[in-house]
């Protein structure tokens, strides 16, 4: 350990380990490509150094604020939970901190939030779901300020976009179903001003259409996810002369408010009516019983995002693309066969 007073310096623990500054700046920033013991001569030379690396010094240099932001319509849910995760962990080995905004789905405060992070707040803006708002998403391709649109269905490649296969997603899921001679089958999307909603709608319609079954508009529920709209859409199913045999969510979230309403009105599932969600959030795999759900890649997009913004900030002149995740189906016990239907769709 250092005797004097004076701090080590990068030059110092380049010196000590017997490698090049650049080599230092590698390990402390976490790239993968160092060998082994290259990376544990330089922690033992900034453990005997007592180096402490000056995040905000090498920031400056850079001229780079350390900072992303990350814009998202609210906290408190597991789909968030996850994505956060994902993104938190990437940003976290290329010494990144995280700003983060929520909007409630309010256009005005998306707007307000996305000018002022690219004011000079941040180095870069992630948003998450946006309501899509055509004025600050023209500001921030005015000024070139690096962003990504995140969980969006396409991009209209103005701006940087990752999402996945929402429309073969909800095609898989519900094409499941009627695998399972299921023809009643209600979907209960969320708002259709987003793209994801639309997508997948579209995916539940097409598979339909494929298999012969009309598409019943009755069938057919708009959601905002809140629990008392949430139940009035489900009682309004339950009301038909009719009933559905079984029913899709684009969203697990809302899968999950369903089975409380079916168990309330002491509806079985899947004996009753069969139930499939989309995300494949944690808790999906944990209620009973066990949600059959399209599982969405939730975690490794918020990495992928981080890694299109970051190469957007070391390079401001790449040309927007739209990167797509697989989704992919997870079968559980939540959907069963209807038997009484004698139809199969192969």
């Amino acid at each position: 350990m250092r005797t004097n007073h004076k701090a080590a310096t990068i030059i110092d623990v380049a010196k000590a380990a017997g490698v090049s500054v650049s080599t230092v700046s590698r390990v402390l920033n976490n790239y993968q490509h160092v060998r082994p013991t290259l990376r544990l001569r330089v922690q033992e030379a900034m453990n005997s150094l007592g180096y402490v690396p000056n995040r905000q010094a090498r920031r400056l240099v850079g001229g780079k604020s350390g900072v992303v932001g990350l814009m998202i319509h609210a906290l408190g849910t597991e789909y968030i939970a996850e994505l956060i995760r994902g993104i938190d962990e990437a940003l976290g080995l290329v010494d990144y901190d995280m700003m983060l905004y929520t909007t409630h789905r309010h256009k005005e405060k998306e707007d307000f939030y996305a000018r002022s992070i690219a004011s000079g707040l941040a180095d870069g803006l992630l948003l998450v779901v946006p309501t899509i708002g055509e004025s600050y998403l023209d500001a921030l391709r005015e000024a070139n300020f690096p962003h990504v649109m995140v969980d969006v269905d396409n991009s209209d490649g103005k701006s940087w976009s990752v999402g996945v296969s929402n429309w073969k997603g909800a095609y898989e899921a519900t094409r499941y179903l009627l695998a399972l001679n299921h023809r009643r089958i209600a979907i209960i999307t969320d708002q259709l001003e987003m793209g994801t909603s639309n997508a997948r709608l579209a995916g539940y319609k097409a598979a339909l259409e494929d298999s012969g079954v009309v598409v019943d508009p009755e069938l057919v529920k708009e959601n905002n996810y809140m629990f008392p709209y949430t139940r009035k859409l489900v009682e309004a199913l339950l009301d038909l002369p009719e009933r559905p045999t079984a029913i899709f969510t684009t969203g697990d979230m809302a899968a999950l408010q369903v089975m409380e309403i079916l168990r309330s009105h002491h509806v079985r599932i899947p004996d009753d009516i069969s139930l499939i969600g989309f995300d494949d959030i944690p808790q999906a795999s944990s209620v009973y019983p066990r949600l059959t759900t399209i599982h969405h890649p939730i975690y490794e997009m918020g990495q992928t995002a981080v890694q299109i913004l970051l190469a957007q900030i070391d390079n401001p002149d790449l040309q927007p693309q739209h990167v797509q995740l697989e989704t992919r189906l997870e079968i559980r016990e939540s959907s069963a066969s209807l038997e009484n239907n004698s139809a199969t769709i192969l």
